[in-house]
């Protein structure tokens, strides 16, 4: 937010020489199938609206549509609006094409909608138009489609984050499954999926077998899902008196089908900390590589 230049205030240095001898400016509304496009010269004189497929051949018209319009006179920047990932593939084409364009934050746009149109309704071929002519008020970004080393390390690192966010949502389930059918266990075990935790959530998916028998027999069959070396005993061993107790607090009914949610959580909380680890390491080495 701190790169987009206010309306009516001058953008930085870095930005303002993008618009520097501009003579025509081509605002596009980018949808899935279509481009909106609309061609105006610096001082938002409409000179035509236009729309091209989004393939190689719709950016191939797109080029020779305005370099019909404008005859080669003077120098032609496209405005584009990055909502979603569709912007980066037209921004890559023109980059190949030696073509200079400019982005127009999404706030800016819709802020610039609401006050011209007195509404929030959407329409392509007036949004097309609206870009256009914020880039001729120099309303831009300063973001571009980074070089190769920094895209490689930020596409890893929004994986890893994804994957943050993924083990994070599945910690969140598995702590409101068990304070449904178990409370008594994150008293016991308040980070449940820790490595002691985890083994006693595997042993009790069979709630029934693993409530009965002695302390020795619940902690050796613990051990067999145990996926470090040492194990706490001394919660495990409070786990089995809590289950030994005449009444265990929490809900009866569906029990079987909510640990099987519990473990279906687990199972997937350990693919996405093995895939967040392999992201992790893949962006490092890229990192490290330079």
């Amino acid at each position: 937010m701190s790169n987009v230049a206010e309306f009516g205030k001058k953008v930085k240095d870095q930005e303002k020489k993008w618009m520097e001898n501009v003579s025509w400016v081509v605002g596009i509304d980018m949808g899935k199938e279509k481009l909106f496009c609309a061609l105006m010269n610096v001082k938002k004189e409409l000179i035509c609206r236009f729309d091209v497929a989004c393939s190689l051949a719709g950016y191939h018209e797109l080029l020779n549509r305005v370099k019909k319009e404008v005859m080669s006179s003077g120098k032609v920047v496209f405005a584009l609006e990055p909502t979603g990932h569709y912007w980066m593939v037209l921004g890559q084409f023109l980059e190949d094409h030696q073509q200079s364009y400019v982005l127009i934050h999404p706030l800016v746009v819709a802020r610039s909608r609401e006050v011209q149109r007195l509404s929030k309704g959407k329409t392509d071929a007036l949004d097309a138009r609206l870009i256009g002519e914020l880039a001729c008020d120099q309303s831009i970004t300063s973001t571009q489609i980074p070089e190769d080393y920094w895209a490689t390390i930020r596409f890893y690192a929004r994986e890893y984050m994804d994957r943050e966010r993924e083990i994070a949502r599945e910690k969140h389930r598995m702590v409101s499954y068990l304070e449904t059918t178990l409370p008594d266990f994150i008293d016991t075990f308040p980070k449940p999926w820790c490595r002691s935790g985890r083994a006693c959530l595997r042993f009790l998916a069979h709630f029934r077998e693993a409530s009965k028998g002695d302390g020795k027999h619940f902690e050796t069959q613990i051990r067999k899902h145990l996926t470090g070396k040492r194990l706490m005993t001394t919660r495990v061993r409070r786990l089995h008196a809590m289950l030994q107790q005449g009444t265990v607090l929490g809900l009866r009914a569906g029990r079987q089908a909510i640990f099987f949610r519990i473990i279906q959580c687990l199972d997937r909380l350990e693919i996405y900390e093995v895939q967040e680890e392999a992201a992790k390491q893949a962006m490092l080495e890229v990192f490290y590589s330079y």
